[in-house]
């Protein structure tokens, strides 16, 4: 564990590189923040997460790893279930424009046709929450995959990783003052679902599909809800401007 003392932005360390932050005030009264871990030089996130957490707004601990990559199962298995995350049959302004960049047309068939390629594990923007002394850890992956893994403790380790039957990005999860868990996700379409008692599962005919879009609401990715009295905000990365640069 690090240990770091700072009440100035960045709050880290300039060599600990903790992107997509979700912060938690947890049952203990301390805050949490759930992001992915950039570590490598050839792409963005890696293959393991770690939880940070302060009491206090100044003094900041980046604890060991939570999760890795290597332990999830269903990675690089041709037999797991596929959910796509976005139709690229119905390509918005921002896939269409994606599309017209040669450049990255080559490297995208290059990585995703390579027979000898084994894509790394990396492990992309997470989300957590606590409900009856458990920790639930929400994660995605390249491969589009959504799971969720579970912990005594909420820096972890996340143990028993299982899949969620929905693919995308960006994983978010709520609770409700009646006690009833929302879990969003999605880049250019969000969608949302209500979680069963357990958290660890979902109805999948109960997906209600284009909470908010790209073409409607400017909505790339990064979902986060959160209630105001009673009003629900949705909170997600904005790419009005041409690039997801800042919030809607």
């Amino acid at each position: 564990m690090l240990t770091h003392h700072n009440t100035r932005n960045p709050i880290l360390p300039l060599d600990v590189h903790v992107p997509d932050g979700e912060a938690h005030v947890m049952p203990d009264g301390k805050l949490y923040i759930y992001g992915s871990f950039d570590k490598r030089s050839d792409v963005f996130c890696s293959e393991e997460y770690h939880v940070v957490s302060t009491a206090d707004l100044a003094n900041w601990e980046i604890h060991g790893t939570a999760l890795e990559g290597k332990d999830i199962p269903w990675f690089n298995n041709p037999e797991a279930p596929k959910y796509p995350g976005i139709d690229w049959s119905n390509p918005t302004p921002f896939i269409r424009k994606m599309l017209e960049s040669v450049d990255h047309l080559a490297e995208k068939e290059k990585f995703e046709t390579a027979p000898d390629v084994v894509k790394p594990p990396l492990l992309f923007a997470p989300d957590a929450v606590h409900k009856d002394g458990k920790y639930y850890l929400y994660f995605c992956m390249p491969d589009d995959s959504e799971g969720v893994a579970v912990a005594d403790n909420p820096t972890g380790p996340f143990c028993d990783p299982i899949q969620l039957p929905c693919g995308g990005i960006d994983p978010a999860v709520f609770i409700d003052e009646d006690g009833q868990a929302y879990f969003y996700w999605g880049q250019l379409f969000s969608h949302g679902v209500k979680l069963n008692d357990d958290l660890i599962s979902l109805d999948r005919e109960a997906i209600v599909d284009d909470l908010v879009t790209e073409e409607v609401h400017y909505f790339h990715e990064g979902s986060s809800m959160r209630r105001i009295e009673d009003t629900y905000y949705l909170v997600y990365s904005n790419i009005e401007r041409g690039k997801p640069t800042s919030l809607g």
